[in-house]
């Protein structure tokens, strides 16, 4: 699958580690769409075990650590009051993804925002890179709210120094260049991924920072 993608993330010490074959560790840290939720199980191809993959594709000799902190369920609520037990992992990189959970379950905008600046606001006072991925496409009929939620977040973590990935942007003019519709990445229940597509956001996720 050709992925469009835009420009690179440059100067991440995650990468540079890896490159030199230093040891190196990322957490993922996010809800059902991070731990890989696929009908009721977690898909072996979840994006932090398939970005592992990648990673030692390209890199055999790398001393790579990919932690997969993805919670059912979690919004950027329960994800603000855990923070600290991230922190402690002492990662070179964090990448975040929460914002679908908070939709579903009646968290405000204003709230979801906040909550988004103090996690990254904590990460970043530990000197630990973060990259913010916008929540994923749903199938249903708030997802036009979902784009405002990502939207806006996407522009609150950019101001408070994370590194930001939109895959909502991405994966629509990807999808638009194939021809194809939601339902080619989506599962039955309209808001998780197939378990066979999780390895797109890994490779949209290697492609930004590799």
């Amino acid at each position: 699958m050709g992925i469009f993608f835009d420009k690179k993330i440059n100067n991440l010490k995650f990468a540079d580690n890896v490159k030199k074959g230093l040891k190196s560790k990322v957490v993922c840290f996010g809800d059902s769409i991070t731990w890989g939720y696929s009908l009721g199980i977690q898909s072996p191809e979840n994006y932090p075990a398939s970005l592992k993959k990648r990673i030692k594709k390209e890199y055999p000799r790398s001393n790579i650590s990919v932690i997969n902190e993805g919670h059912n369920g979690w919004t950027s609520s329960d994800a603000l009051s855990y923070v600290d037990k991230i922190i402690k992992l002492n990662p070179d990189l964090v990448i975040i993804m929460f914002g679908i959970n908070d939709l579903l379950k009646g968290i405000d905008l204003k709230s979801y925002l906040f909550n988004i600046k103090q996690i990254i606001k904590k990460i970043k006072k530990f000197k630990i890179d973060v990259i913010f991925l916008s929540p994923t496409e749903i199938n249903r009929n708030n997802n036009n709210i979902l784009d405002v939620y990502a939207r806006k977040a996407l522009r609150i973590a950019r101001y408070n120094g994370a590194n930001i990935i939109d895959i909502r942007k991405i994966m629509k003019k990807t999808f638009k260049l194939m021809g194809v519709g939601k339902s080619y990445f989506l599962s039955i229940d309209t808001l998780h991924i197939k378990s066979s597509k999780y390895k797109i956001i890994s490779e949209l996720i290697y492609k930004k920072i590799f």
